[in-house]
This record gives structure tokens, C-alpha cells and sequence, in this order.
């Protein structure tokens, strides 16, 4: 295995954006930087690789996997499963059981506060494992000052 210094946060936040055409996510396995890349890249402005080097050298720049839509949901139905407040966790797999499943579970929580940061540190949680296993399916280890 190969141990990196990367930026833990960034590597979670390229991997729980949408996917699309115009906004992808590299890891340099070299450096362990992530490199956004977006319509308007330049790699002049961010002392960055060129999109001929990104493409010519996939081995080095990991295309970093975007979110999938299971594992947030999966995720969602974890947390509430866990939840001891038993009117709360019924409400939150109603509202995953319906149309819209994310918009309906996050109006549930947007008026607790308390839940909602419980939320959303149950889901950063399972971003950071999914990173950490990712890496290790490349090979790497997180060196550590990469630790979050």
C-alpha cells in the first residue's frame, strides 16, 4: 500500500457531488491533491496537470468516483433505523418510502436542529468510509496528516 498525505474533506466532497459532464474530481496519486475539473479549468490558475496529461496518465489522476444515488439512500435509511426516538424514525421511513425520497427526508429534519447535525455527521461518517475503502481499492493508504 501507498501512503499519502490527502486532504480527507476534499476527497469527501468530490465524492458526494451529482455526476455530470462538466464537473469531474481527479486524485493525483502522486501528490494525493484532488483536481476539480470543470468547463472553464485552467491549469495555468491552479498550477494544476493539463486535460491531455489527465487523460494520458490514468494511473496517476484516479477518477474520483461521484455519489451514488443508493448509497445515500442507504445511508438515510441507516440513520434512521438507528434513531432511539421512535416518532421520528417512523416519520423518516415514511418519508424515505415516498416520492422524492431526499427532499422528503430532509424536510423532516430541517426544523431539529439537533437531529439534523446528527445527520449530517452519521453521513460524513459513511462519506470518510467509502473514501478510505476507495483508496484502499487504489492501493492507498491515508498518510497521517491526512487524518480527519
Amino acid at each position: 500500500m501507498k501512503q499519502l498525505q490527502i486532504d480527507l474533506e476534499d476527497l469527501c466532497i468530490a465524492m458526494d457531488r451529482v455526476p455530470g459532464p462538466d464537473l469531474r474530481w481527479y486524485l493525483d496519486a502522486q501528490t494525493g491533491k484532488t483536481i476539480l475539473v470543470t468547463s472553464e479549468y485552467d491549469p495555468a490558475e491552479v498550477d494544476g496537470p493539463s486535460l491531455d496529461e489527465i487523460s494520458s496518465l490514468p494511473e496517476r489522476y484516479l477518477a474520483v468516483p461521484p455519489a451514488e444515488e443508493r448509497h445515500l439512500l442507504e445511508d438515510m435509511q441507516a440513520f434512521a433505523r438507528a434513531l432511539p426516538d421512535v416518532r421520528l424514525r417512523e416519520s423518516l421511513e415514511i418519508a424515505l418510502s415516498g416520492p422524492r425520497p431526499h427532499r422528503r427526508f430532509k424536510n423532516v429534519l430541517e426544523h431539529l436542529p439537533e437531529e439534523l447535525k446528527a445527520w449530517q455527521a452519521f453521513k460524513r461518517a459513511r462519506l470518510l468510509a467509502r473514501a478510505r475503502e476507495w483508496l484502499s481499492g487504489k492501493g492507498i493508504v491515508v498518510g497521517p496528516t491526512g487524518e480527519v
